[in-house]
């Protein structure tokens, strides 16, 4: 919807509904960005009405990325925002490839009779435990060596500062359970 090579043209109504009721979302977000306002300019924007009236700005599309066409040539507008924080950001298959990777773990082999719902529930969990665990020793080191050799990087806390996790006692038991309602 908010590449101007396209304006949305290959979109259904219902897909359309959906990109009003995001971008709206979106623009609550953004600092200094009034919903209200961002739709005006995405119903100006889609009837090439205002601004967008102008031959030049749609010539330009051709040949500018659609990020750069909004943050040079529409900037002062309030889609242009949330347009920019759209398109630029990167597309990345990093998080199906860890889940997929805690598959691997939890159904080997050796595993292979776990029902889709326990299997999906016990890496649901061991994901949430990588979260609230913190990181090895060994990685820390790594990590810290990293940025201490990039001038760039910013500075991080230190292995001393990272506060203790609760006692076993403090935290919440938490229950898996088959199809059949039995604890695992």
């Amino acid at each position: 919807m908010l590449d101007p090579k396209y304006c949305g043209s290959h979109l259904s109504d219902e897909e359309i509904s959906e990109v009003y009721s995001t971008i709206s979302e979106l623009a609550s977000t953004v600092e200094g960005c009034d919903p209200v306002s961002c739709l005006a300019d995405l119903a100006e924007f889609r009837a090439k009405v205002g601004l967008w009236k102008s031959e030049g700005i749609w010539h330009a599309a051709g040949t500018i990325p659609a990020a750069t066409w909004w943050k040079g040539l529409c900037a002062n507008r309030a889609l242009a925002l949330v347009a920019s924080r759209v398109l630029s950001l990167p597309a990345t298959s990093a998080c199906a490839e860890r889940n997929w990777s805690t598959y691997k773990h939890i159904q080997s082999a050796k595993r292979n009779r776990l029902s889709d719902i326990r299997a999906r529930k016990l890496v649901n969990v061991a994901s949430n435990l990588k979260l609230t665990l913190p990181c090895p020793a060994s990685t820390q080191k790594t990590t810290q060596q990293k940025k201490a050799d990039d001038p760039v990087a910013a500075p991080t806390a230190r292995p001393s500062e990272v506060p203790p996790l609760p006692s076993l006692s403090e935290q919440p038991v938490c229950e898996v359970t088959d199809d059949k309602g039995s604890v695992g």
